[in-house]
């Protein structure tokens, strides 16, 4: 702790230190194909299927609940629509097609109930990352093609 000032190491630790239990906020998986995931590239559209927010608080890659989000003023928040009991997309495998997750980031709340509301004011809601069995693999933000949500590639990562 030479180079550490005292308060710069428990601002760490308490950064560190989570109260409640964390969980992702996330679009449902989308299947993308496998050819045209290979060569993405910064600039790509990568449409999404549907035209509103359809999104979910996911935990440990398992859906825990369906959100809608409540944007205005003060803050952002999402209110919970319905639990359910960590299901996960059902998809065959298949060699054309992969899961893709495209998530906004990490929320705490201390109850997952019905109508319970969860501020999301620390969350970018333009910039959604993308992520592949765990990995990931590009940013983008958020877009509308033709009153279909879709993200535009901003960065790839290898």
């Amino acid at each position: 702790m030479q180079d550490e000032t005292q308060g710069l190491h428990l601002a760490k630790v308490v950064h560190k230190h989570h109260r409640y239990p964390e969980y992702e906020l996330a679009f449902p998986e989308v299947a993308i194909k496998q050819s045209s995931f290979k060569k993405l590239k910064v600039g790509d559209v990568v449409l999404l299927g549907f035209s509103y927010l359809d999104m979910r608080l996911l935990s440990n890659g398992l859906t825990k609940a369906k959100v809608v989000v409540e944007l205005g003023a003060p803050y952002h928040r999402v209110r919970i629509v319905s639990l359910e009991e960590g299901s996960k997309r059902t998809f065959e495998s298949s060699s054309k097609y992969t899961l893709v997750r495209c998530s906004f980031g990490l929320v705490q709340s201390r109850v997952l109930q019905e109508e319970h509301k969860i501020d999301i004011s620390s969350l970018d809601m333009k910039h959604v990352t993308l992520w592949k069995d765990e990995t990931q693999k590009a940013k983008g933000v958020l877009c509308c093609v033709e009153d279909e949500i879709a993200i535009e590639i901003i960065k790839v990562y290898e």
